[in-house]
């Protein structure tokens, strides 16, 4: 796992191939924040998310963090069996659901609404 000054982290597995990569931040004196957590997926289910999270954990501590947050953006009212097993894997990783966000997602040229479900896992 290598971390960059922009509080980007990259894993470089398989002698040096970056596989994935996950952006990291402090949002709040006692949060640090995942998002646009990315395997390729040749390389799934091989244990390199969890090893992102571990590393985010290290680096959430080394910043004065109790809290690692998540959040995952939905379609409001799609069933995505994607997003449903990403919710499930981050529980299986210690997880808590804290809440449900909803908001229009203004990025593209259509009006989507969207939510935005928010999971936290304290550490210590």
């Amino acid at each position: 796992v290598s971390t960059q000054s922009t509080g980007s982290s990259g894993i470089n597995a398989e002698y040096g191939n970056i596989v994935g990569s996950v952006v990291t931040q402090k949002v709040c004196s006692d949060v640090q924040a995942i998002s646009m957590l990315v395997v390729k997926p040749e390389y799934r289910r091989q244990g390199i998310g969890r090893q992102f999270i571990e590393h985010i954990i290290k680096v959430a501590r080394k910043n004065g963090c109790s809290r690692v947050r998540v959040d995952i953006l939905s379609p409001l009212n799609q069933h995505d069996p994607w997003k449903e097993a990403l919710k499930k894997w981050y529980i299986g990783l210690g997880f808590e659901f804290v809440k449900i966000v909803n908001f229009l997602d203004e990025c593209n040229e259509l009006l989507v609404e969207v939510t935005l479900s928010l999971y936290e896992k304290l550490i210590t």
